[in-house]
């Protein structure tokens, strides 16, 4: 037993021994150069995975902070297009608020000119009724102050203060024993005309009879009398002693002239009226022999053609054939006396002249016959093909928002423009838009309203 444990302290001195020999050898080893070596690559390495972490790490720390950055930018734009998508909602409320507030305004203005449409139409038929006939006062048998005399005769005849101003007592006693259907076809015919036919002068030289021959012969005989196609039936037609100089080499170099004269069926009866109240200017001066002669011309074609604008349309394309530029001026004047003449809608007006000097911005001097001074409503009459120029339309609108008066102490609050056709009328639509009304001349006499 003894021998045992003696073998197994002596194994296991041998095996402490043996171990310490292999300690102490790895020692010696692990001191050497290429032990030191591999030590370092050792380290080297380590360190170099140890950055590697840490630049990863840097990198996704990185990718993080722009990730965020990204999320950030995104709920950004999100917020910002939920802003702009509710301002456009809200703009597109707005602007649906405002269309249906325009369309209530227009359906308002659309009725309200329905409303006056068939007031004029009413009117209209009442006159086609000779329901006027009944309206016009007969005068006493005879005034006794001249004041009295000049406010019955303004309002039958619908007379200009010009015209009422140059009338004597005498002469008003005298138009007071006319008919009253003599009064009111007198009535019905335009400033220019009633000026000529009462021989207006300063003051008129009113002759009952010559009246009443020319309302008798424009209804009957005028007619049927023979139209004018030479210009020497047309010179001889003209009253004697009349400046036919400047007359006649007018006649042989404007084409427009002869045309306006036979297209409208203009006779010598109608041209012999001039005579009736020919002044000494006509006789000694030929301008003004002319002047007279083209004014007369400019109310004679539009009465004898009649309440058809179809057929004025015609004579006055012709005009523009013939001439373009002169025809168109003549056309212009001949449209305007045929509105007032036979539109319905106008013959109860009283229209007069305002002018507005070129200053307060316009761009030039402005002036027109057909303002009326009741409503403060300028009418202008357009026989265009074309659109009607921008400057004249800036023009009218700083005159109806100004504050400024005409030479005549006059203020304009609207404007309406009259063409001779709906097309005309649709082309010049933009002048809605500066806040005038558009009409038209509906075939055969009708005014109508462009919506």
């Amino acid at each position: 037993m003894l021998a045992k444990n003696q073998f197994k302290v002596r194994a296991l001195n041998g095996l402490i021994l043996l171990l310490s020999f292999i300690f102490i050898i790895d020692s010696v080893y692990s001191y050497t150069p290429s032990s030191r070596n591999r030590n370092y690559q050792q380290q080297q390495a380590a360190q170099q995975r140890a950055a590697q972490i840490r630049a990863a790490q840097i990198r996704a720390a990185q990718i993080r902070a722009m990730q965020r950055q990204r999320a950030l930018q995104r709920q950004r734009m999100a917020r910002q297009m939920r802003q702009r998508m509710q301002r456009r909602i809200q703009q597109r409320r707005m602007q649906q608020r405002m269309r249906q507030q325009m369309l209530q305004r227009m359906q308002q203005q659309r009725r309200l000119r329905q409303q006056q449409q068939r007031i004029i139409t009413q009117r209209q038929q009442k006159i086609r009724n000779n329901s006027l006939t009944n309206r016009v006062v007969k005068a006493p048998k005879t005034f006794t102050t001249l004041k009295a005399a000049k406010k019955w005769v303004s309002v039958a005849l619908l007379l200009f203060a010009r015209t009422v101003k140059n009338l004597s007592l005498s002469s008003i006693n005298k138009l007071g024993t006319l008919s009253k259907r003599a009064l009111l076809k007198l009535r019905k015919f335009s400033p220019v005309l009633k000026r000529t036919i009462l021989g207006c002068a300063s003051p008129c030289k009113v002759d009952i009879d010559v009246v009443k021959k020319y309302l008798n012969t424009m209804t009957v005989t005028a007619r049927k009398a023979k139209t004018l196609t030479k210009i020497n039936e047309v010179l001889a037609a003209l009253p004697a002693g009349i400046n036919q100089k400047i007359i006649k080499q007018k006649l042989k170099k404007h084409k427009q002239l002869m045309i306006a004269i036979t297209k409208s069926g203009i006779s010598k009866k109608d041209l012999a009226v001039i005579g009736k109240f020919l002044t000494k200017a006509d006789k000694a001066n030929a301008v003004t022999a002319y002047r007279t002669f083209v004014r007369t011309l400019t109310v004679l074609a539009p009465a004898r053609i009649g309440p058809d604008i179809q057929k004025f349309n015609k004579v006055s394309e012709a005009l523009v054939i013939a001439e373009p530029r002169m025809g168109a001026a003549l056309k212009g004047s001949m449209f305007e006396t045929f509105a007032k003449l036979h539109l319905g809608r106008f013959k109860n007006f009283r229209f007069g002249r305002v002018t507005f000097k070129k200053a307060n911005g316009l761009a030039k001097r402005r002036t027109a016959d057909g303002y009326i001074e009741s409503s403060k409503i300028l009418w202008d009459f357009k026989h265009y093909s074309s659109k009607v120029p921008l400057d004249q339309a800036r023009d009218y609108r700083k005159i109806r928002e100004g504050t400024f008066k005409s030479t005549e102490g006059k203020t304009v609050d609207k404007v309406y423009y009259l063409f001779q056709n709906e097309k005309i009328a649709k082309l010049n639509k933009h002048l809605l838009k500066l806040g005038f009304e558009i009409y038209f001349v509906k075939p055969p006499d009708i005014v109508s309203i462009l919506e």
